[in-house]
């Protein structure tokens, strides 16, 4: 029994799922002795995993999608060292062998959490659930804490196999590593860092981020690109989110629209820890900074309503033009920026502009 772990949206998941698949039958595994696991709420933006497949192979492929609020899918498999149950989906749980397939990503991104990531907590109960999602996840001692409860888990969990994404631009991809888990972080680590790391002459009164890609328009990369535009903004400067995002905002960012004090309304419905909890807490910080533009595909009107001012693309070049410098940032939801040396190298697949 084999099961596919597929986290968050994965460019080009079908090709990867379908390559698996491929392999695992050439080593005599039944397509019927495979199950495909989905995060709960991956679905929303992703295309369908197994299209890359023939049909005969679809149809015999068992395909779930995780509830962690269901006690009778998960399968206890131990207490943490706090002495905290860790629970994973039964279907994993079960498995003979279980193969993760996520997206690599720059350690401070949001929502990361170590070389385990795309096992837990996406795929325990909700009460784990709630404690990465809680307004102090993002806080340095407590996202430790969190990373090194999620190593544990893993390793009680004994993953030692995984199908990891180096991101390129957009929907592309920059590698595919297969491995152990170990060694595939290791690696990969070090290619997100050359893809995803580089430095800005110097801050700007204007940053403009982009989020391309059909599988990357989340509201969790509007706020990984905002966190990463705060590193390069001037004090009392503006960001502008450039992206294609059509998805209704989640519980908590609803529960903000229209708030005279978005902090004091995001404080009052932390305890409920809804899924977009982390993402909403970065946007609002965002909003304390300074002014946030929003390019997309939502309703002007439902975008004001958060405290966002929404933008057309022909108003970006009037907009830059009211600022004395502006720093663009490409595929910002993968980027980590620094502000250092003039000419110091661009890596592939990001530039950034500064004018003054």
């Amino acid at each position: 029994k084999v099961a596919l772990v597929l986290t968050e949206a994965v460019s080009q998941a079908a090709a990867i799922v379908a390559g698996l698949v491929a392999a695992l039958s050439a080593a005599g595994i039944r397509p019927e002795d495979i199950t495909l696991v989905r995060a709960a709420g991956e679905t929303s933006t992703a295309s369908d995993p197994l299209s890359g497949l023939p049909a005969e192979l679809r149809a015999s492929i068992v395909e779930t999608i995780h509830d962690p609020a269901d006690r009778g899918a998960l399968g206890y498999v131990a207490a943490s060292a706090a002495g905290d149950p860790i629970y994973i989906n039964r279907a994993i749980y079960d498995a003979d062998l279980a193969i993760t397939i996520g997206c690599l990503r720059l350690e401070s991104s949001l929502g990361y959490h170590g070389i385990y990531t795309s096992l837990f907590p996406a795929f325990s109960d909700a009460a784990s659930l709630n404690r990465f999602r809680s307004l102090r996840s993002s806080e340095p001692k407590e996202r430790e804490q969190l990373r090194q409860i999620a190593d544990q888990a893993g390793w009680l969990l004994s993953a030692p196999f995984t199908v990891q994404v180096v991101p390129g631009a957009g929907d592309s991809v920059l590698q595919v590593l297969a491995g152990e888990t170990r060694a595939v972080f290791r690696e990969g680590g070090k290619l997100c860092n050359e893809a995803w790391s580089f430095q800005v002459p110097q801050k700007a009164d204007l940053v403009i981020a982009t989020i391309s890609g059909a599988s990357q328009q989340t509201w969790d990369n509007v706020a990984r690109a905002l966190a990463t535009a705060a590193t390069v903004v001037r004090e009392g400067g503006a960001v502008a989110i450039c992206s294609e995002l059509a998805d209704e905002p989640g519980t908590a960012l609803r529960r903000i629209a229209g708030a005279e004090d978005p902090a004091a309304a995001l404080q009052s419905i932390g305890k409920h820890k809804p899924t977009d909890m982390q993402a909403t807490a970065e946007i609002v910080r965002a909003l304390e900074r300074g002014k946030v533009y929003l390019l997309s595909r939502l309703d002007e009107e439902l975008v004001e309503n958060l405290g966002i001012l929404p933008v057309q693309a022909s108003q970006l070049s009037r907009l830059a033009a009211r600022y004395e410098s502006c720093v663009l940032l490409e595929n910002a939801q993968h980027t980590s920026v620094s502000v250092g040396r003039e000419h110091s190298p661009q890596p592939r697949s990001t530039r950034s502009h500064s004018r003054t």
